[in-house]
């Protein structure tokens, strides 16, 4: 039989286990769901990478990724970082044209001709 300061102690090392095992369980907890945030962004990350390699070589042709497709796989408040101005491939830096205008700009000293060409099938038969 133990006793009354002996169950005391072993009362004691009890709740100071019990505390430290509430403690582990606590911190496993925030480990699990921090692993498992990590393992989504991961996943996000490669679909991401898949197709921003799809849409820069080509992948498959009949298929084009969107910048909308792209926002949904990210997580709500989480943006897309999408303010990049310039582009280095291959030692050559691509800056984008400043007004957003795609066309290339044609010198001030030079006259802009359009020329509709219609081909003669079109000039013959209109309506085919």
């Amino acid at each position: 039989m133990l006793t009354l300061e002996q169950q005391r102690e072993l009362q004691s090392r009890n709740a100071v286990l019990q505390r430290q095992l509430n403690a582990s369980k606590r911190e496993t907890k925030v480990q699990e769901e921090q692993l498992a945030e990590q393992e989504y962004r991961i996943e996000k990350l490669k679909r991401e990478i898949a197709a921003l390699k799809r849409k820069l070589f080509g992948g498959n042709q009949g298929e084009k990724v969107s910048d909308e497709q792209l926002a949904l796989a990210e997580p709500e408040g989480e943006p897309l970082k999408q303010e990049i101005s310039e582009k280095e491939v291959a030692g050559y830096t691509r800056h984008k044209n400043q007004d957003g205008d795609p066309k290339p700009r044609i010198p001030d000293h030079q006259e802009e001709v359009e020329e509709v060409i219609i081909p003669e099938e079109a000039k013959t038969e209109p309506d085919a």
